[in-house]
This record gives C-alpha cells, structure tokens and sequence, in this order.
C-alpha cells in the first residue's frame, strides 16, 4: 500500500512536467504553420506589440535601473577591499546584461503581458466571441494565437537589449 503510493507519486512527478511539455508542443505546432500563412492579421500584430515592447518598456527599464544599483551596492564593497572600485560599473553592467536582463525581462513581460492576454482571451471564450469566429469561418489559432507568439518573440528580445 506505501510502496503503491509512493510509486503513483514518483510516477505523477515525472508524468505531469511531460504532459505540460506535450501540450506545449500540440499548440506550437498548431501555431507555427500559421505564421507562414496568410490569415492572420497584421494590425493584431502592431497592437500585440505594442502591447508587449512600448507598454512594458517604462516598467522593464525602472527595474532593470533599480536591479543595477542593488548589483553595485552588494559588489562595491567587496572591490573596495581588493582596490579595485573602478571595476564597479564594467562587472555591474556585465552582470545585467549577461544575466539579470533576460530573466527580468522574461518574468516581467510574463507577469504584465501573460496575465493580460489570459484575461482578455478568458473573456473572448466566456462571450463566445472565440465561437462567433469559428462561426465566421475564421481559425481562432490564427486570429489570436499567431499575433500574440510572434510579438512575443519580436519584441521580448529588443525589451532585453533595452
């Protein structure tokens, strides 16, 4: 009876990240085709990604601001010791740029942008409007989904350089 249970909780640990992985891999694939199609609509992409990449940018840069001199002030002592506070700002922006930026902007597109797009598509499925497109003949996949992946991967990489 123990050894079932602790089987069935090792097994669910390993079977639960390989299902989210496979439904990844089911919506990418659905997704990916339609980009090199003609059915999604431009304008959509401007508006995603100026949603993603002009919206997130103040936000994105106040942190990264902050991030930065929260690194000097931890490393600045340290240097002080050695003599070599005139390496400050080279290690601090290094550090930034080679491992703090992508994270940040990660989780903060993410947290800003994710929660907004799962609301506003939540709410385009409680109103049927996602069924309404199935009705017009239009492929929800293309009109919601490619817009929004292709601002995703447009604009996330220039909020890092940022």
């Amino acid at each position: 009876m123990l050894l079932s249970r602790a089987v069935s909780g090792i097994g669910s640990l390993v079977v639960e990240p390989l299902l989210a992985v496979g439904r990844l891999s089911l919506h990418a694939s659905s997704v990916v085709p339609k980009v090199f199609s003609k059915e999604w609509d431009f304008s959509e992409l401007v508006r995603q990604m100026h949603e993603f990449g002009v919206s997130s940018l103040p936000m994105i840069l106040m942190v990264s601001f902050f991030m930065g001199m929260v690194v000097s002030v931890n490393t600045v002592g340290s240097f002080i010791r050695f003599g070599a506070e005139n390496y400050v700002g080279g290690i601090g922006a290094l550090t930034m740029i080679r491992e703090l930026s992508p994270l940040l902007s990660g989780i903060l597109v993410t947290g800003r942008v994710g929660s907004s797009m799962a609301a506003e598509i939540g709410s385009m499925k409680i109103t049927e409007q996602i069924d309404a497109l199935l009705t017009f003949g239009i492929d929800p996949v293309a009109y919601i989904g490619v817009p929004r992946v292709l601002a995703g991967v447009l604009m996330v990489p220039l909020l890092n350089i940022f």
